[in-house]
C-alpha cells in the first residue's frame, strides 16, 4: 500500500489488511481461555494493558518522524508498523500455546472449597 498511488488499490489494501486483522482477533480473544480459563480475564486484563501501550507511543513515534507530512516520511512509519506485526506473528507463532498452564491448573480440593465458601457467604 505504501508504493501506491492509485486510490482503488490503496482502499482494497486496506480492506484486506483489515480483513486479516479480523483473523488474528480469534486467537487474541480466544487463548487466554484456552491456557487459563480459571484466570482468562486477569490474563485478558494484563495483555490488554500492555498492548494499550503501542496506542500511546505509535503516535509520538509518527510525529517524531513526520515532520513534513511528505511519502517518504510516511512509507518508514508504515515500514515499522508491517516490521512489528511480522515480529508479532513470528513470536506468536514460535512461542504461543493453546493448552491449560501448569499455573493456571486449580486443584479440584481448591474448588470444591472456593465453591463451599461461596455458598456460605451468600
Amino acid at each position: 500500500m505504501v508504493n501506491l498511488d492509485d486510490p482503488v488499490g490503496i482502499c482494497a489494501c486496506l480492506i484486506l489488511t483489515i480483513s486479516l486483522n479480523a483473523i488474528t482477533k480469534v486467537t487474541f480473544m480466544v487463548n487466554p481461555l484456552d491456557f487459563a480459563p480459571d484466570y482468562s480475564s486477569v490474563v485478558m486484563g494484563i495483555s490488554n494493558t500492555f498492548g494499550s501501550i503501542s496506542g500511546i507511543v505509535a503516535p509520538m513515534m509518527a510525529g517524531y518522524i513526520v515532520k513534513t507530512g511528505s511519502k517518504d516520511e510516511w512509507q518508514i512509519v508504515f515500514y515499522i508498523a508491517v516490521g512489528f506485526c511480522i515480529l508479532g506473528t513470528v513470536v506468536f507463532s514460535a512461542f504461543g500455546q493453546g493448552s491449560i498452564q501448569s499455573w493456571a491448573k486449580i486443584k479440584p480440593t481448591q474448588r470444591q472449597m472456593t465453591s463451599e465458601s461461596e455458598v456460605t457467604q451468600t
